[in-house]
């Protein structure tokens, strides 16, 4: 036996307009011949609804519409990571879309409220026992479904950033769900703890100046105490973060129980995939696998007016988006990402595809799904200016895709053979106040270098994984983080978990257990982070991203006149930063290759997009088409063991061959200047080398 990587395309299903059998197969067929292996069809509850007059009952032609496509899927060998329910509104007969229907708010009902139990289990039932007539097999018997999740984004600490607080959600504040929610919470407080004096107690905070302070007000009973703070570091929020894991996990009980026994389901099952707070780590304890959502400057509000990011980038903050998801996989469990991105409109995401892929690849990460719509049939069917979680039409995420195949997918970036595990013990957590919070950046840093995972104690429902020994072990205990090496008789206490130091100290500990070999350039203090593969270098710094395998090299080039030598590539920028990728599009390693592949990522943006000023963190008006993409200059060079051999051709987004580009040889290497600005057709992305002028000829 062996891990399997799926590439997954993330698709949009209630806006898929593909409804004949020909554009249908056609869609398959760019799907297989993008590389994807897996769809996860998002808002699918939405899809099966949309247009009916009565709550639960499918739309008919929508339903033929999913039935064709899921077997167009399955004929092209694509499996399914099914979303069992993607929509708040959950099979109700209304457009979700509409402020009065995010009121409905079934993801935290299903927590508390029969009703919407019921709901939930009648909608979930008519999906998956419901026969597809172009298979002959029904969702729950398909071995096409790899796994099925419950409910999208459905965890209480991430739904309550809302509803807890009652923050608008597009003009909506939901007193009635948070009331009802806020009634659980009361109730399972009295039973918790009995009587009113207990909770007091046990709500008791000693001040640094001696003194206590009860964080229950003296006029306040079970009956009508107020909600803690969210993210605090009180008994009265660890209490919270209890309910929540309690809560979170007696729902994923009763949800796999019905599926499991009741209908008969058969494929693996998943809930709660995102949040990176501890809380959330406990709860997921129950899983069999693990799946987690993820960022780099998430928009406010799409790419509408008014919309907000920071235009931070990844490489500049230590890849911290992907560590953060990275520090919730548990050791010996499947780790999933059906969610991930640098959404449009931030300027530095050409550096996703360098990025976010080659570290999954190096955690061994077993699916990856940006999000979304990364395939398209016919722009001319869907012309629309650029906005997020577009993909497709989106140069440089759609060419973050392409680097996703061969370094992810097609595994050229090798996974870590060694791990660093985190212990947390469950219990201690909460009474740290440390529930609400995620891992300290200096420990999470560790995924850029080698196998990070957590492994849980103290929760008796947990479901373990197959048994993993780490290289070394790292617990976090209040202010310090205690260490213990593969091996060791005793813990060495580092310093403390909020300061660097804890990182230099387990790394050193990496060094000495040769889990880090001799040479591996990390080091924190410049911001410098070597996989233990050697193949991964981030320079945060330099704004700079290295991968080096045989048969796929890149880096990000943030400025004019930087260079970065890799071992047969050398790329030199002399204009707008870019992300450039050189891979193999053959078996053999890059110097031996007659077909290679060249990726140029840089920026787009819609004509006529304005921002507030110039930091271009508001957006004040999205623009229209054409789609305008930032041009780049560089120098690539490439050592060949035949580079007379080679040339070197600009294609169009379809792959055909619009221009060639001159190439200099010298000794074993081709090399050529680049301009995309001045190139006939326009600037593009992609460019092919290949062995002889009429295409790729016999590997020497």
């Amino acid at each position: 036996q062996h891990p399997v990587r799926f590439l997954c395309a993330g698709i949009g299903m209630r806006t898929l307009p593909w409804e004949t059998d020909a554009q249908i197969e056609e869609f398959a067929q760019k799907l297989v011949r993008a590389g994807y292996s897996a769809v996860r069809p998002h808002m699918l509850d939405t899809m099966l609804m949309d247009g009916s007059k009565q709550d639960l009952v499918f739309n008919p032609r929508k339903l033929d519409q999913w039935d064709r496509l899921s077997a167009a899927f399955k004929r092209h060998g694509i499996y399914l990571y099914l979303d069992l329910t993607t929509s708040w509104s959950m099979f109700r007969a209304v457009n979700p879309w509409l402020p009065q229907s995010r009121s409905i708010n079934l993801n935290v009902r299903t927590y508390f409220d029969p009703a919407a139990q019921e709901h939930w289990k009648r909608g979930v039932k008519e999906l998956l026992e419901h026969v597809n007539p172009y298979t002959g097999v029904a969702l729950k018997d398909e071995p096409q479904v790899l796994a099925m999740e419950l409910r999208n984004e459905a965890g209480l600490h991430f739904q309550c950033q809302w509803i807890w607080h009652q923050v608008p959600v597009h003009g909506v504040s939901d007193e009635k769900v948070m009331g009802m929610l806020m009634d659980h919470f009361r109730s399972w407080l009295q039973t918790r703890y009995g009587t009113l004096e207990k909770l007091r107690q046990a709500w008791t905070v000693h001040q640094a100046n001696g003194t206590t302070r009860s964080l229950l007000p003296p006029d306040r009973t079970f009956q009508t105490l107020g909600p803690p703070p969210l993210n605090g570091n009180g008994p009265d929020t660890a209490d919270l973060m209890r309910f929540f894991t309690y809560t979170e996990q007696h729902t994923y009980a009763w949800m796999a129980k019905y599926l499991h026994d009741d209908i008969g389901g058969h494929a693996v099952l998943n809930d709660y995939n995102n949040d990176t707070t501890n809380q959330a780590t406990f709860t997921r304890t129950v899983l069999p696998l693990i799946d987690i959502h993820g960022y780099q400057d998430h928009p406010t509000d799409i790419a509408n007016p008014g919309s907000r990011q920071s235009g931070t980038s990844l490489t500049e903050s230590e890849a911290d988006a992907f560590d953060r998801m990275a520090s919730v996989r548990q050791v010996g469990k499947p780790m999933v990402c059906t969610e991930w991105g640098e959404p449009f409109w931030n300027p530095w995401r050409f550096e996703a595809g360098l990025v976010f892929p080659p570290y999954a690849a190096l955690q061994g990460w077993q699916m990856l799904t940006q999000h979304a719509e990364a395939v398209w049939l016919h722009t001319d069917n869907f012309m629309t200016p650029l906005t997020s979680f577009r993909t497709a039409f989106d140069p440089p995420l759609k060419a973050a895709e392409r680097m996703s195949a061969l370094l992810f997918a097609r595994g050229d970036v090798q996974t870590s053979s060694h791990l660093a595990q985190i212990d947390l013990n469950a219990p201690q957590i909460y009474r740290q106040g440390l529930a609400s919070w995620g891992l300290p950046g200096n420990l999470t840093r560790l995924a850029l270098v080698c196998g990070l995972g957590v492994k849980v104690t103290g929760i008796p429902a947990a479901v373990p994984g197959v048994p993993v020994q780490p290289d070394v072990t790292l617990t976090p205990t209040g202010g310090d983080v205690m260490m213990r090496l593969a091996g060791a008789e005793q813990p060495v206490t580092l310093q403390s978990q909020v300061n660097a130091s804890g990182l230099d100290n387990a790394l050193a500990a990496l060094r000495r257990s040769h889990a880090l070999p001799a040479g591996n350039r990390t080091d924190p203090a410049k911001g410098v982070f070597q996989s233990d593969t050697g193949q991964l270098i981030l320079s945060r710094n330099d704004k700079c991203m290295m991968v080096d395998t045989p048969r796929s090299q890149g880096a990000t080039l943030a400025r004019p006149g930087q260079s970065v030598q890799l071992t047969d590539v050398t790329l030199t920028n002399h204009g707008a930063p870019a992300g450039v990728l050189v891979s193999s599009l053959t078996e053999a390693p890059l110097p031996r290759s007659p077909h290679l592949l060249l990726v140029i990522a840089t920026d787009a943006l819609n004509s006529g997009m304005t921002f507030t000023d110039r930091t271009e963190s508001e957006v004040v008006k999205r623009g229209t088409m054409p789609v305008l993409l930032r041009v780049a200059h560089l120098t690539v060079s490439l050592r060949h063991n035949h580079p007379e051999r080679l040339t070197l051709w600009a294609l169009a987004a379809n792959g055909t061959r619009s221009q060639q580009i001159p190439l200099t040889i010298q000794g074993d290497r081709a090399i050529a200047t680049i301009d995309t600005g001045a190139l006939k057709a326009g600037p593009t992305p992609y460019f092919e080398w290949v062995s002889g002028p009429g295409g790729p000829a016999v590997a020497p």
